[in-house]
């Protein structure tokens, strides 16, 4: 009788605080549909990008969520096999807009071409190396990673507005 009373008054409660309005990990769809709802340009694939490595950071900070990110990446093994997020994780998602914005052409793209015009598809890229430190629970490596890739991002975007 106690515990029905504890769990009533559980669900009868005031909401203790706002819902969570940070930046999260998205589904490649959701980006997608928010770049082009954001005018589907270079400066709106750019924000893509940085909001996935801000909701990926996330995912790394958090102990569960880096147990659960790193256990995704090597249940899908051979990065093509792998599950959008969140069902899996492929480091791609947090290019999706990137890529979407120069329609898969690496060197138009402003991350491409700071890598000789190759795919972030590739292990050594910029995004592609997400998948192998996160495969190897490197997450300190990782973190850094995402640090050198916010900046290249600034860079970029830094870039495009002083045409």
């Amino acid at each position: 009788m106690l515990r029905a009373v504890g769990l009533l008054r559980w669900l009868r409660r005031e909401p203790s605080a706002a819902p969570d309005s940070r930046v999260r990990l998205r589904p490649s769809t959701e980006v997608i549909e928010r770049y082009r709802a954001e005018g589907a340009d270079a400066a709106a694939a750019l924000r893509g990008a940085k909001q996935q490595l801000e909701g990926l950071r996330r995912e790394v900070d958090d102990d569960q969520s880096w147990a659960r990110l790193v256990h995704l990446s090597r249940q899908a093994g051979d990065p093509w096999n792998a599950y959008d997020w969140p069902l899996g994780f492929d480091g791609l998602v947090c290019g999706a807009s990137l890529c979407t914005d120069v329609s898969f052409e690496c060197s138009r793209c402003p991350v491409g071409q700071r890598q000789s015009n190759r795919s972030c598809a590739h292990p050594d890229s910029a995004f592609g190396r997400i998948d192998g430190l996160v495969r190897e629970g490197q997450r300190q490596r990782l973190r850094e990673h995402l640090d050198a890739l916010d900046a290249l991002l600034d860079e970029a975007r830094s870039d495009l507005y002083d045409r």
